[in-house]
């Protein structure tokens, strides 16, 4: 989770970029490519994290109350 963590840290550097280039930044700089390859990249550690968290629930003891269904409604935003 640690490194997932920074990795889409250190990833989320660069898509910062991408929504530079949506506000006039030239593309002599940074390629499209480039800018979509650093957005999937981001999606592999995303979804480690989703996964670790989803994990958790087996074989738990879940308490369906309030505070539950405001986390899970957290996957359902995502």
């Amino acid at each position: 989770m640690v490194i997932s963590s920074m990795a889409i840290a250190f990833v989320g550097y660069f898509v910062w970029g991408h929504h530079m280039y949506t506000s006039g930044m030239s593309t002599h700089y940074c390629p499209l490519g480039v800018l979509a390859l650093s957005t999937f990249l981001d999606a592999i550690p995303s979804a480690i994290k989703v996964f670790n968290w989803t994990a958790t629930l087996y074989k738990g003891s879940i308490n369906m109350q309030t505070p539950f269904f405001w986390a899970m409604g957290l996957f359902l935003s995502l």
